[in-house]
């Protein structure tokens, strides 16, 4: 039987140049014999699996690839990208809940790569990906999409206390911080392209105080049209 000499496994997330996580690991080995004669210059297949909750558990992903190695029997593969068996409970590399369980990574060798695999060996991953993890962990609440925008459609959100407010979408609360609105000059607050009805920003020179838009013009809170940062009103409106 053959094996696979793993001189080092590397699990690497680099965030892309549009910060989207790379839904792939990539793992470096040398393919040998048993008497440690590497397999130099040859086409070799490889079957991998990830495993959740210990060495003979639930088997969530797996997938094949043909890898070429070259004269030191040297291979890289990118785990995620290989070619899906359906044989895992996921239907995708992506679906994997990283902070679910510890997972295994179990390799199989076909040296012909003929499609007849001979199993190398199953190994904890004890370095968690945290990039794949951070995507996946608990309900995805949160999503981003390719513009990297970040959305919540369900629920409220709460910050600073853990007591929902039925009535508000977002709930925060502070006695020691205030809130801080995107403060800009009035050149740029007219800059503001299809500004939509009732945003609200701080305006910081001119008539200095918040404004916000009516759907037709930049008007300032209490309806006046400059900002008298004296002015206080009670309860009552005086």
């Amino acid at each position: 039987m053959n094996k696979i000499s793993q001189i080092f496994l590397l699990l690497l997330f680099s965030i892309s140049t549009y910060s989207q996580v790379p839904q792939s690991i990539n793992y470096q080995g040398v393919a040998a014999d048993n008497n440690g004669v590497e397999l130099i210059n040859q086409t070799i297949g490889l079957k991998i699996g990830i495993i959740s909750g210990s060495a003979n558990g639930n088997l969530e992903w797996e997938e094949v690839h043909s890898a070429q190695t070259d004269s030191f029997g040297l291979f890289s593969i990118n785990i995620g990208q290989g070619a899906g068996t359906a044989q895992g409970s996921n239907l995708s590399f992506n679906q994997i809940q990283w902070g679910s369980a510890s997972h295994f990574l179990k390799i199989e060798i076909d040296i012909n790569n003929s499609g007849v695999f001979s199993l190398v060996g199953t190994n904890q991953m004890l370095s968690v990906p945290y990039a794949l993890y951070a995507e996946t962990t608990g309900n995805n609440i949160w999503e981003k999409d390719s513009s990297n925008n970040i959305s919540y459609n369900s629920g409220n959100v709460n910050i600073g206390t853990n007591q929902n407010n039925s009535s508000a979408v977002l709930n925060i609360q502070s006695n020691n911080k205030g809130i801080m609105l995107p403060a800009m000059s009035m050149s740029e607050r007219d800059s503001i392209s299809n500004p939509s009805t009732g945003l609200l920003i701080f305006q910081i020179d001119n008539n200095t105080g918040f404004y916000y838009y009516n759907g037709n013009s930049w008007q300032t809170i209490g309806g006046g049209t400059a900002f008298d940062p004296t002015l206080i009103y009670t309860t009552d409106g005086f």
